[in-house]
Parts: structure tokens; C-alpha cells; sequence
């Protein structure tokens, strides 16, 4: 096991790291997107800022970062009652609502132009994940009904069109109407297969804050089978690890090790299972996350602290 007594500088107290986070969430980073990356003329928010805060104001801007704006800004008012974080996340759900939602087929569109105009039409699932993450958190900070119903809109569609019915599962990514993609498509969009450990894992994620909004039956049904498939196909015993990318019959197609999503595996599938409230599924899930995270402590954080990328 690394021994992370070697660094230079002993890490903080918990107590001490949880109140350093939080002024640097509440007093630099929260600000900093509300003052140099919400587009207050055009709505929705500017695809591209310099590192010397010069906007793009032209740069093409994808639905995923509004879809994370507006979880970040709902999750941060139900912490802090603080009227500008709902405007924000008001902000960008009316970004996704005028911009990005596919009223015709359903689901959100990848990428628009600066000035709201629809560039990429593909409906990429890790997407339509965060769509139900930050719609669902929005409702939960706010009680607005209409947000909870466009969340659970996207999951039907997950359901319906994106599932494998046949081997579980969900796949990467379809056409604006839903029709599969073939391999040079999903290839040329950096998916180098059917299916993903980071698509998974985000559907899996934004099905867990959906049913701490609405426990629905089908919802739990679909919950459970994806945890059971993380476990089973996703997660490599063997190695304490997880295979990166997979065939539509979970044949894996990846030895590449990514500690960071090894370790953020650990905290959502431990997460899904706390709010499931099975006692055996949250036990199953426990020992797994326990042993990917001794795997990471033990071959992936270096002497001072810090996670090797893979």
C-alpha cells in the first residue's frame, strides 16, 4: 500500500479539507461561472473561455454543459437558499428547453452554435444520463413539477430506445431519430464500442437521484439490473478493476486501467445501492467498492497523495 506518510506536507483533517472545499466551492467557483461563462444575451452559456478569461463568444457549446450547470446550481441551492444559484439553474434548464430538447423524437441533442442553432443531432446516452441528473436535481431544489416530468421523459426514452434487450445494458450513442449507428460512426465520436464503463456508470448515477425523486417501480426494476451488470460485467475481479469498454455482449475490448473512474465506481455504485435500500444488494456492492478502492489506494495514489491517471 502506498505509504502517503512519505509527502512533504501531512494531509488536512478531515474537518479542516471539508471547510477549505467548501470556501473554494461557495466563494471562487460557483461565482466565477455565473460572472464569465453565463451568455446573458443569447442564453445558455459560452462554448469556449481562454485561460486569460477572453470568450469565444462564438464557439460551438454542447448540451452537457448545461445539463451539469443546472445539476450544480440546483444542488447548490438546496444546500444554500441562495436566490442566484436557482437563477443559474433556471438559467440552463430554459437553455436545454429552448436549445436542446428533440421535441420530435425525443431526447437532447448533442451540440448547438453560439446562437442556438442545432450543430450535432446525435442523442448520445451519457447525455441524456445528465439530463435526468440535472432535471431531477432541479426539481428536488425547487418542487417544480414540469422538471421532474422531462426527467422522467428522458428515462422512457433510455428505456424504450437505448436499452440492449437482449444482453442489458445500455448502448453509447444513436442518430437523431434513434437508429443505431455503425461502428465507423461511434469510432469518429471517440466511442470505440457498443458500450462504455462511463456511460454505464452515468446512467447509473442519474437513475439514483431520479429515484430519490420519484421511487418509481419500473425505475427501481431498471436500477437494480444496471447495479447487477456493473458488479457482474463491468467490474473485473480478477484485477480489482474495471474494463473501459465493452461489445454489445460485454466482451471487453480494453485492458487500459483508469484509477480515477476505478475510484468514482466505488462512490456511485455504493450510492445506487444506499438509496436502493436492499440490504443484500447494498452489501454485495459495498464488498466490491471496497476492494476497487484498496486497489487504487494500493497501485494508483502516489507518494504525495495524487491519483495516477491510468
Amino acid at each position: 500500500m502506498t505509504d502517503l506518510t512519505a509527502s512533504s506536507a501531512p494531509p488536512p483533517a478531515p474537518a479542516e479539507f471539508a471547510a477549505r472545499a467548501a470556501r473554494e466551492l461557495h466563494e471562487n467557483i460557483l461565482p466565477w461561472w455565473i460572472e464569465h461563462v453565463k451568455d446573458r444575451e443569447r442564453g445558455g452559456f459560452f462554448g469556449r473561455v481562454e485561460d486569460d478569461l477572453r470568450v469565444d463568444p462564438e464557439a460551438e457549446r454542447g448540451a452537457l454543459l448545461s445539463t451539469r450547470v443546472l445539476w450544480a446550481y440546483s444542488a447548490a441551492y438546496r444546500e444554500t437558499g441562495d436566490a442566484a444559484h436557482r437563477v443559474m439553474a433556471r438559467h440552463a434548464l430554459e437553455d436545454l428547453r429552448r436549445v436542446f430538447w428533440d421535441h420530435e423524437h425525443g431526447g437532447l441533442f448533442w451540440s448547438a452554435s453560439a446562437a442556438g442553432r442545432v450543430k450535432e443531432d446525435r442523442k448520445q446516452v451519457y447525455l441524456q444520463a445528465f439530463g435526468i441528473y440535472g432535471l431531477s436535481e432541479y426539481y428536488r431544489a425547487t418542487g417544480e413539477a414540469e422538471a421532474l416530468e422531462e426527467a422522467k421523459a428522458l428515462f422512457r426514452v433510455l428505456e424504450e430506445r437505448a436499452r440492449d434487450h437482449r444482453h442489458g445494458g445500455y448502448f453509447e450513442a444513436f442518430a437523431r431519430d434513434w437508429s443505431p449507428l455503425d461502428a465507423e460512426a461511434l469510432s469518429v465520436m471517440g466511442s470505440p464500442t457498443p458500450k462504455s464503463q462511463n456511460t454505464l456508470l452515468h446512467v447509473m448515477e442519474a437513475y439514483t437521484n431520479l429515484l430519490r425523486a420519484w421511487p418509481d417501480p419500473e425505475l427501481r426494476a431498471a436500477q437494480r439490473e444496471l447495479i447487477g451488470l456493473m458488479l457482474d460485467r463491468v467490474y473485473h475481479a480478477p484485477g480489482r478493476h474495471l474494463h473501459l469498454f465493452l461489445d454489445a455482449d460485454w466482451t471487453p475490448r480494453s485492458e487500459t486501467v483508469s484509477f480515477g473512474h476505478d475510484i468514482e465506481f466505488a462512490w456511485l455504485v455504493t450510492e445506487a445501492a444506499e438509496v436502493m435500500g436492499e440490504a443484500g444488494l447494498r452489501e454485495r456492492a459495498r464488498a466490491v467498492c471496497v476492494e476497487i478502492a484498496e486497489a487504487v489506494l494500493e497501485g494508483g495514489v502516489d507518494d504525495d497523495g495524487s491519483v495516477f491517471y491510468e
